[in-house]
């Protein structure tokens, strides 16, 4: 969980497995667990992998219902909305990956950088 100090919001990032189907009763019953949650003072980040090309539209309501910020890798997707904010995942260089020809100047007032060090 990371903390932003300008608005003291806390950020918890979800990432879900790409095995999960979002249908209907799926995304009716995650609805209703992010109705029960009091996020007065967090903020979601949720990255939805997925082996479809785009989410249902059923979802992509609830982000923007919820205020959830969509997490994407911006060198393979777009966020499925525009949120005040942007979360990625940056890979660095690499096949699966190509961070050196990408612009992020669209990008840059809802882009927050945060380094997040793993230990192995």
């Amino acid at each position: 969980m990371s903390e932003s100090s300008s608005n003291n919001v806390s950020t918890i990032v979800i990432e879900t497995p790409e095995t999960i189907e979002y249908v209907s009763d799926k995304i009716k019953s995650i609805t209703d667990f992010f109705n029960s949650l009091n996020m007065e003072r967090i903020r979601i980040g949720w990255e939805i992998r997925q082996r479809q090309k785009q989410l249902p539209k059923e979802l992509i309501n609830l982000l923007q219902e919820q205020n959830i910020i969509h997490i994407v890798d911006l060198s393979r997707e777009e966020p499925s909305y525009n949120s005040d904010q942007i979360y990625t995942r940056l890979f660095g260089k690499g096949e699966y990956t190509n961070l050196q020809t990408m612009n992020f100047s669209k990008y840059t007032t809802r882009l927050r950088i945060e380094s997040i060090t793993r230990s192995h």
